[in-house]
């Protein structure tokens, strides 16, 4: 009986095949080079106007917040000095005398 590796030509000759071991073959793939992607960032200029540019809508919120905090505390710190104004002022005395129509009283 013939070698497994070795294969019988029709012309009577003999060739033999080369086996590789299947640990070669998972070498050689790994082996190959890796592509690397690179991610590339945009880059990112710092100063106030490009983060307003990207947070305009909290800037804004923020501004008409504050704005409105301002008014309400002017408004009221106006109203209690008007009050306590009115409060100094000497009160009318109510009148005492009876203007009904009822002549018993």
């Amino acid at each position: 009986m013939a070698n497994q590796n070795q294969k019988v030509n029709g012309n009577g000759t003999t060739e033999q095949q080369v086996v590789q071991p299947e640990a070669q073959v998972a070498q050689q793939v790994g082996t190959e080079p890796q592509t690397v992607q690179q991610v590339v960032q945009p880059e990112s200029k710092a100063g106030l106007g490009s983060w307003l540019k990207e947070h305009w809508k909290g800037a804004t919120a923020a501004v008409v917040g504050l704005g409105t905090t301002i008014a309400a505390t002017v408004t009221a710190y106006k109203k209690g000095k008007q009050a306590g104004m009115l409060e100094a002022l000497p009160q009318q005395q109510p009148e005492t005398e009876d203007y009904s129509l009822n002549p018993n009283n």
